[in-house]
């Protein structure tokens, strides 16, 4: 018994500081920016409820069959020089982020560009998809605008920032709960 509190007293003798501050994380806070919140209702999509029963394989299948009857053809189809492809938009699969929700959903990120181009104030384009009575289906294209980058999606909360690249500004920061 008394080697016990020996411990402990000396556990707490060398643990404790007096002049050190204690952080708290507040949630509401991140790298000292207010959050904004938000939230968007998905009315308009027609899910079935399960979780996650559609693969990442699964989900670009159905992106590039979505845009290939826009006439936008996949990255790996550019074939030619810059001359040949010239006026034609290519797509190509970016990230998927799954919502944990009761909703089987998830935010797809995508590129569509023409051939050979490339730049660093461009960001993916972003939409729903989801998992209904016939399959797969890609909506909501614009859901947030483009000049928002997502950081994270936490269950049904998806973190992104206002950017203004070109002067490489995070102009606030935005929680949107998604449902």
């Amino acid at each position: 018994m008394k080697t016990i509190l020996i411990i402990i007293a000396s556990f707490l003798l060398f643990s404790c500081k007096k002049n050190e501050k204690i952080k708290v994380f507040d949630k509401t806070k991140i790298d000292n920016q207010i959050l904004t919140d938000s939230v968007i209702i998905f009315s308009n999509i027609p899910t079935i409820k399960t979780q996650y029963d559609f693969s990442e394989n699964e989900a670009k299948d159905c992106l590039y069959k979505h845009f290939k009857k826009k006439g936008i053809k996949q990255n790996s189809q550019i074939k030619g020089d810059l001359s040949e492809t010239e006026n034609e938009l290519f797509i190509d699969y970016d990230t998927i982020y799954k919502i944990n929700s009761e909703k089987s959903m998830a935010v797809i990120t995508y590129w569509i560009a023409p051939a050979y181009s490339s730049g660093h104030c461009i960001l993916p384009y972003r939409a729903i998809i989801s998992k209904n009575q016939k399959g797969l289906r890609i909506s909501n294209e614009e859901f947030i605008p483009q000049n928002f980058y997502i950081d994270s999606l936490i269950n049904d909360k998806l973190y992104v920032s206002d950017v203004e690249c070109a002067n490489s500004i995070t102009k606030r920061k935005y929680r949107i709960t998604l449902k």
